[in-house]
């Protein structure tokens, strides 16, 4: 965790100001792990202070790129592949050759003669980053985020441009989130939301994406994989806890800007 935006930015060598977390890969690490970089709750970003549920959102994500991204049995050399997505501004994708994005996206996103967007699965995933509903922890439904805060915010002043007969500024818009959502319709962007949820609110994730939750408990439990298990207690409710109570400290993590998280801690 760091303390700023600044202080994350410098700390991953990036020049872009609007970046609040960021995953590296360690490929040398069994099953390809990483190193997950945000911002600390009540730390600032360009001169906000940041909500302990923000902070929270900005780590599960990168931890759920670990998971979707790594190899699923927690084992072994990583290796890539591709994703012919018709959805990604790249339009191929590269993968985990043994991730949850190789075995459960990639067959749906490939469908011949099909449009990913139709498959029940990515339209769980598109209504969530749509706002159709947003995020909380079990403890505090009354605080909430986005999943794609900024895709909402588009959809809404298209609704609105709309509503006033304003086609130009709608078209406009619409052409502008297009291009972003290349972005947020990749593989990895369309797998890593489901998976945040589900550690932050695992009822919650059943509730609005079910098809997403069953494909990651079956995923990960088929594989074998022992260190990573999804049960019903969240696993947000450890990591908040390790947050915000001070017990960084007491794993042995306390440092002046950064804390990196602890083997096996995933087993919640």
């Amino acid at each position: 965790m760091l303390n700023s935006g600044t202080a994350l930015q410098k700390r991953i060598r990036t020049s872009k100001r609007s970046v609040m977390a960021r995953h590296n890969w360690l490929e040398s690490m069994k099953g390809f792990g990483s190193n997950i970089f945000f911002i600390k709750p009540q730390g600032s970003f360009q001169g906000n202070k940041i909500r302990h549920l923000d902070s929270l959102h900005l780590a599960l994500h990168e931890m759920g790129h670990s998971l979707t991204q790594g190899n699923l049995d927690g084992k072994g050399e990583f290796g890539y592949a591709e994703v012919r997505n018709p959805m990604s501004k790249k339009l191929r994708d590269i993968v985990g050759a043994n991730s949850y994005n190789f075995s459960v996206m990639k067959p749906i996103v490939e469908a011949k003669g099909k449009d990913p967007k139709d498959n029940p699965l990515i339209a769980e995933i598109l209504a969530f980053q749509a706002g159709v509903s947003k995020a909380f922890t079990q403890n505090n439904p009354s605080e909430t985020v986005f999943a794609r805060e900024d895709v909402y915010l588009y959809l809404k002043r298209i609704n609105e441009a709309e509503k006033q007969g304003d086609r130009m500024a709608a078209n406009s818009l619409k052409s502008v989130l297009r291009r972003h959502q290349g972005y947020t319709q990749n593989t990895a962007e369309l797998s890593v939301d489901p998976m945040w949820l589900y550690l932050m609110n695992p009822k919650l994730a059943k509730e609005i994406m079910p098809l997403n939750a069953k494909a990651i408990r079956e995923e990960f439990r088929k594989a074998g994989n022992d260190k990573i298990q999804f049960y019903s207690h969240p696993f947000a409710t450890i990591l908040a806890a390790v947050m915000g109570m001070g017990m960084l400290a007491a794993l042995g993590l306390e440092e002046p800007d950064e804390e990196v998280m602890p083997d096996g801690i995933l087993t919640a």
